[in-house]
Formats: structure tokens, C-alpha cells, sequence
């Protein structure tokens, strides 16, 4: 950790705690961090949308007055929980650790009693040579292995949840559903396409009045 710290902070990156993003900045992080990590997943993760996260707690990473990162957080009084974390093409070394060991920090500042770094594919099972092996496929395809070793990094107290249901079918089911609305999601829907929209044109209008107004 304190490593990818010294890499963020040599690196020149500069943090910025619950500001707002410049949507179109954002959006071609989140572009680039799709081309490098592919397809945004649904369902339970979170897709970048300007109104999405408006109410969210962000942590943005620059490079100069480019922004190369940013991390989202679903906060209340005393929970938070990690929800969208993006990277753009040209994000040095440490940038996302950076993020979340800021927001660590914000949230502490603030009297919050647990983060959450939410969930990652179940480690397998020693005890058990079936379960450990379908774990291991589950971990391999759900690319939870790169995901496991960046979470615990912040020394987290891991805490196992549970998937329950009436019948085996019933759970088989339901985990192929969760699944399906995850890896290949619905659109968003119409409203939310138009105002990333809006946004990304008032920050094209702002930047060119403040391109005539520098001039």
C-alpha cells in the first residue's frame, strides 16, 4: 500500500474529495477504462451516469487539470460502501489505491464507522475439493483474482454473504439471473442517456466560455 502511495503522490496525482466531475472528462475515463477492462457490468454494479452518482460520495484523481480517475461511494451517517471505480488510459501507478485510501480517510474525518470495499468472488474452500474447484473457475472467469489482491491491500476484515433459496433450482435459477443482469445488462434507459448528454454539452459550454474569457 504505501508503495502505490509514494507511486500516486510521485506521479504528481492530485486528489479531490466530494467534488463534482466534468461529465464529459468522466465519461471518456470510463470509456477508456471499458476499452482496457471491457463492457461495463450491470445488475449490482454500478454504470457510470452523471445522475447516478450525483448523490454519491467522489473521489477524483488528476493529472495536472486532467482527470485520469475517480472512485464513487454510496455514504450515509455511519456506512459507506465503494461502488464505481474508473481509471483512464494513462493513470500512473497507484492512482485508484490513492482514491480509496482517500476516501478512507474522508470517511473516518467524517465519524463513519465501516466502509465497505463490497463484495469479491468467494474464496475457495480448502475443506472441500468441489466447492474449492468451483470456486476457482469462479474466480477465474469473474476476473476476482486482480480484484481480490487490490481490496486486500487496505488490511479488510472479510466477511462471507450467502445465497439462499426454497430449492437447488430455485438457487441455480436465480444465481443464472443475477449472472445474466450483471455481464450482460439492459440499456440505460432513455432520460439517463439524454442527460449524460446534457451534461457532457454544459461542460462543452463552459469550457468555451471560459476558453473566451482566458482570451
Amino acid at each position: 500500500m504505501r508503495r502505490k502511495l509514494r507511486a500516486a503522490q510521485k506521479a504528481g496525482i492530485t486528489l479531490r474529495s466530494d467534488a463534482s466531475l466534468p461529465p464529459q472528462s468522466a465519461a471518456n475515463v470510463d470509456a477508456e477504462w471499458q476499452a482496457q477492462c471491457g463492457s461495463a457490468r450491470g445488475g449490482s454494479m454500478g454504470r457510470y451516469c452523471p445522475n447516478y452518482i450525483s448523490q454519491q460520495w467522489v473521489v477524483s484523481a488528476y493529472s495536472g487539470n486532467k482527470l485520469v480517475g475517480f472512485a464513487t461511494f454510496h455514504h450515509g451517517p455511519s456506512d459507506w460502501c465503494l461502488d464505481i471505480m474508473r481509471h483512464g488510459a494513462d493513470a500512473p501507478d497507484g492512482t485508484m489505491h490513492a482514491l480509496v485510501h482517500q476516501a478512507l480517510m474522508d470517511a473516518k474525518a467524517m465519524g463513519c464507522k465501516r466502509v465497505s470495499l463490497a463484495s469479491v468472488t468467494a474464496c475457495p474452500d480448502p475443506a472441500s475439493p468441489m466447492w474449492r474447484w468451483a470456486a476457482q473457475v469462479a474466480v477465474r472467469h469473474a476476473g476476482g483474482t486482480g480484484l481480490r489482491q487490490f481490496k486486500s491491500a487496505f488490511a479488510p476484515r472479510w466477511v462471507p454473504r450467502y445465497a439462499a433459496a426454497p430449492t437447488w433450482a430455485g438457487l441455480v435459477l436465480g444465481l443464472a439471473d443475477i449472472a445474466r443482469t450483471v455481464r450482460a445488462p439492459d440499456p440505460l434507459p432513455n432520460h439517463m442517456l439524454e442527460a449524460n448528454a446534457n451534461a457532457a454539452h454544459h461542460e462543452d459550454e463552459n469550457y468555451e466560455l471560459a476558453s473566451r474569457s482566458a482570451a
